[in-house]
């Protein structure tokens, strides 16, 4: 419960925290990735969100990679992946 309560966890907007992890923004920013008109993309803001995670290392070069050279067949798979709420897919879904 602990680890939920920091996830969602959003400071009072006069408070500074930067201890607060900000993953808790990861699909929410730039307005969500399942946004029809990105849900299939790889953009920039996606590359970012991985900092909300606190993925470091060669961020950079990856985030290039991905952007500059496996964009197109990543969102080949993406665009096979349902836009459909988690709660609301069946499990036989998910084993496909």
């Amino acid at each position: 419960m602990t680890a939920l309560r920091t996830y969602f966890h959003e400071p009072a907007a006069d408070q500074h925290e930067l201890a607060t992890f900000t993953g808790r923004r990861f699909e929410r920013l730039d307005g969500g990735g399942d946004r029809s008109d990105v849900a299939s993309v790889v953009t920039a803001a996606d590359v970012l969100a991985l900092t909300l995670l606190k993925i470091g290392g060669e961020l950079g070069w990856l985030g290039l990679d991905l952007l500059e050279n496996r964009a197109a067949e990543i969102c080949e798979y993406l665009a096979r992946v349902p836009q459909t709420a988690m709660h609301l897919v069946s499990t036989d879904e998910y084993d496909a």
